[in-house]
């Protein structure tokens, strides 16, 4: 049985290159977010599912996909300026309680294992594992001055090399490691 031909690799040359990219689900707290922002001569992308989005809300304008697969998000990711990632605060649509949750979500281990830039909202897991490398927000005015200070021309160098180093910070958080971790524990458990 003749084998089908490798597909071509695909570099990401039919993705847009945005300013700032965010691909996920657009939860309330995230509307609230983004739109508190004044987004005036910044390209930002959003991408997902963004369905919760009023029809004359002004983020509108920046949704320019859908759901994607995995690959599809990573090119985008890699040819952004700035990743952003924002944690969801409430366990369903319409939950109005905000609960207290500490550990990252995969979008940020994402982001960073492709060398993206990544500005975020604070998580203590994720201050842990950053530190400085991922610059952390908590208000729209926090948000849009990072946006803004990292997309001038300035700091243009500094971007890169705190995008640099974020592949090196989650490298230990691949599914292999991770199952590598867990055989060592349950051998661990078989031991005693």
């Amino acid at each position: 049985m003749a084998s089908s031909p490798a597909a071509p690799r695909n570099d990401g040359g039919d993705v847009a290159a945005h300013d700032v990219v965010l691909v996920g689900t657009g939860w309330r707290e995230r509307i609230e977010m983004l739109g508190a922002v004044d987004w005036d001569g910044i390209d930002l992308g959003l991408y997902g599912n963004w369905q919760l989005l009023g029809s004359r809300n002004r983020l509108r304008r920046y949704v320019r996909g859908g759901e994607m697969p995995n690959g599809r998000a990573v090119q985008l990711y890699r040819k952004a300026k700035i990743g952003i990632n924002l944690y969801r605060r409430r366990m369903a649509a319409g939950h109005d309680a905000l609960l207290p949750m500490e550990s990252m979500n995969p979008r940020a281990v994402e982001l960073a294992a492709c060398g993206v830039f990544t500005l975020s909202d604070y998580r203590a897991e994720a201050a842990e594992v950053f530190g400085d490398a991922v610059p952390m927000f908590s208000t729209p005015a926090e948000l849009e001055g990072l946006v803004r200070y990292y997309l001038a021309r300035a700091s243009d160098d500094e971007r890169r090399d705190l995008a640099a180093s974020l592949p090196g910070l989650v490298a230990d958080r691949t599914f292999a490691a991770r199952a590598e971790q867990l055989t060592t524990i349950l051998e661990g458990y078989s031991d005693g």
